[in-house]
Order: C-alpha cells, then structure tokens, then sequence
C-alpha cells in the first residue's frame, strides 16, 4: 500500500475535488466524484425520475460522456 504524506493527501484530495466541479459544471445538475475503491470517476445524471449514473477510467473520458449528455438537452431547448 502506498502512504502519501500528509501534504501530498491534501494536494490529491483538492485536485480530486477541483476536477470533480470543473466536470459537473460541464453538465449542470450533475454530480460528479471519483470512486476511490473503484478507480473511476463517476457522474449522476438527473433525467426526470430517477435518473442514471456514468462511469469513466480518465477525466478525459467523463468530459466526453458529459457533453454528450449536454448536447441533446441543448439541441431539445433549442426547438422549443
């Protein structure tokens, strides 16, 4: 098992959680945290009722997965 010092814990911990709001802001309504025991970072999407989860192994990945779900959404307010 890896042991981070102290500083470098909390350094992890800020990245972790500027990353997570810098993600959720792509899609506003989500939730976004990354999964310590799983390794992946995680998104719950709102979608009226009870809404759905994304999983993605990067940042990267979840941006992409975010947008996607952005992009319809927009697209539908836009032909209304």
């Amino acid at each position: 098992m890896l042991l981070l010092s102290r500083d470098a814990n909390a350094r992890r911990e800020r990245d972790v959680t500027t990353t997570a709001a810098y993600l959720a802001a792509l899609l506003p309504g989500s939730m976004v945290w990354w999964g310590e025991a799983t390794k992946a970072w995680w998104a719950y999407i709102p979608d009226g009722g009870i809404g759905f989860l994304l999983e993605a192994q990067s940042p990267g990945g979840m941006a992409r997965a975010l947008r996607s779900h952005a992009a319809p959404a927009a697209a539908g307010s836009r032909a209304a």
